[in-house]
């Protein structure tokens, strides 16, 4: 399992949008390992964990939208999200919804 959490996964993204959406090193250096064991690429999963105070992805259904798709450009296959907490961290208890559905759950 590969992941990226907060600043990470932002970092990730903003070089990727600089290399024109390629793949970022760790991900072909990941694959090149998986090969040399015999390993498809897609065996792995790559998750992306949302930091407990991001709050930008969750701004609108069409941003959280956007940052699925960047994601998955980057080669991710789930996004995590922690749930909302009394102390206002986590997801928005008022994206709970667009974001279930953004997954068709």
């Amino acid at each position: 399992m590969a992941t990226a959490t907060g600043r990470t996964l932002v970092r990730l993204c903003a070089a990727a949008r600089r290399r024109g959406g390629r793949h970022p090193p760790q991900t072909k250096q990941l694959d090149a390992a998986l090969a040399e064991q015999g390993r498809a690429a897609d065996s792995v999963r790559r998750i992306a964990q949302l930091a407990l105070d991001v709050r930008w992805p969750f701004e609108s259904a069409g941003r959280y939208a956007d940052m699925l798709g960047r994601l998955a450009g980057l080669g991710f296959t789930e996004v995590t999200v922690h749930w909302s907490r009394p102390d206002g961290r986590g997801l928005p208890a008022t994206a709970a919804a667009m974001v279930a559905a953004a997954h068709d759950i």
